[in-house]
């Protein structure tokens, strides 16, 4: 699986998101990225890529998904580079 293959899409405020899994079967992850003001000074690594698990149950070792259409995952995401958090509620990035 490679990274621009994925289906992402625009959820607002520079973020996009896309879900997938790492083999048939396996469990679901939904990746965001955003630009990482941790790497302003070098235009050629700015954006910040992360994933994470998710299950319907969301029982601590991963993000609970609360609804698949549109997107909603709890709880928040942080990114550990720039201090990026927020949300995605209903398909849309929520800073908070």
């Amino acid at each position: 699986m490679k990274i621009a293959e994925l289906p992402w899409r625009d959820i607002g405020h520079g973020v996009t998101a896309c879900e997938f899994r790492y083999e048939p079967g396996g469990q679901l992850h939904i990746a965001y990225r955003h630009q990482c003001k941790a790497n302003a000074d070098d235009p050629t690594d700015r954006l910040a890529f992360s994933a994470v698990p998710v299950s319907e149950s969301g029982s601590g070792r991963d993000w609970k998904l609360e609804q698949r259409e549109p997107l909603t995952i709890s709880p928040s995401l942080l990114c550990g580079s720039c201090g990026h958090h927020g949300f995605i509620r209903n398909g849309s990035w929520i800073t908070a």
